[in-house]
């Protein structure tokens, strides 16, 4: 396991300067309070994967629909794109 830690990155000092990623909402907040849950990307500086977090809101009952994603592969790269894109 030791081996697959990239220590330079894990021990940067400035970690979070040169990391952090602050959440990005997907849509504009007010919108999605009023449809009762708030959505925001988490992980987005990679090529490899993203990641997003969805809160819903005290009492509310929301229905999330997401376009289905492609995965496509070439010259040894892989790209993913929801369909549509």
């Amino acid at each position: 396991m030791l081996v697959v830690i990239d220590w330079d990155l894990n021990v940067d000092p400035d970690f979070a300067k040169n990391r952090f990623m602050r959440p990005k909402p997907v849509r504009p907040v007010r919108q999605m309070e009023a449809e009762g849950y708030i959505e925001n990307w988490i992980c987005y500086k990679s090529k490899a994967f993203s990641a997003k977090e969805l809160t819903i809101l005290p009492g509310r009952t929301v229905t999330i629909k997401t376009a289905p994603l492609r995965i496509y592969h070439h010259a040894g790269a892989r790209h993913i794109r929801r369909m549509g894109d």
